[in-house]
């Protein structure tokens, strides 16, 4: 995965220079399964923030990834266990 063909557009937070919100626009392709919908490359997307994130000191609790689709959820836990042995602890599929 490149950063070329990813947007980013976030809001910061000017106490600790981090975003306090930040929407990504990740180039890929979405699947269909168990009437859901997924895109694998925004999944590894996810997972390589989160790792980046916890690895420059955010705390698992200040991290939130807000997806629309149940295989989306499932997707980002599977590939983020499988990548770098982290666990999705609470997960609300509405």
């Amino acid at each position: 995965m490149t950063l070329s063909n990813i947007f980013a557009r976030c809001i910061f937070n000017t106490q600790d220079g981090l975003p306090a919100v930040c929407l990504y626009n990740v180039l890929g392709r979405q699947k269909y399964s168990s009437a859901s919908f997924y895109n694998e490359e925004e999944a590894e997307f996810v997972c390589l923030l989160i790792s980046w994130l916890l690895s420059n000191g955010v705390e698992r609790h200040q991290i939130g990834v807000i997806t629309l689709y149940k295989s989306q959820v499932y997707k980002i836990q599977s590939t983020l266990s499988q990548t770098s042995g982290y666990c999705i602890v609470n997960t609300c599929i509405i």
